[in-house]
Parts: C-alpha cells; sequence; structure tokens
C-alpha cells in the first residue's frame, strides 16, 4: 500500500486536498475555568465579537454567554 500512495505522490502528481480556511486549533484554554481543552466537533464553542472560544463543558459555554450579553448591555 505504501508503494501504490508513494506512486500516486511521484508519478501522477498526488497531494493533499486544499484547506477551505483557517483551522481551529488542536487545544484551546477554557476562559472561565481555564482548563485546557482539546478541540473537536463536539467541543462547546462560542465565537464572539470576532473571537473564537472552547470551553470544558456548556456550563462554562454558557455562563460566558451570559458574561458577554451582560458585558454587552451595560
Amino acid at each position: 500500500m505504501l508503494a501504490e500512495l508513494t506512486a500516486e505522490v511521484r508519478l501522477r502528481g498526488l497531494v493533499a486536498p486544499k484547506s477551505d480556511g483557517p483551522q481551529a486549533p488542536a487545544e484551546a484554554i477554557d476562559p472561565i475555568c481555564g482548563m485546557t481543552v482539546i478541540v473537536g466537533a463536539q467541543t462547546p464553542h462560542l465565537h464572539h465579537e470576532g473571537n473564537d472560544y472552547w470551553y470544558c463543558n456548556v456550563g462554562c459555554r454558557n455562563r460566558h454567554a451570559e458574561d458577554v450579553a451582560i458585558g454587552a448591555g451595560a
């Protein structure tokens, strides 16, 4: 299998697909509790004022969403 893949790359110009845009980081710091979280499709996430935030659980995400909503209304 490795020989077939090598031949595809060298002889036929096989390349990796291009990215559609910026990738999420592999890890992030939860802004509420400070915990390091692994970013994945199921990681709680919030996009606010051009910034992306990831959380250890939905409770931290909800708390941060409430905090930024209160701050926006002040």
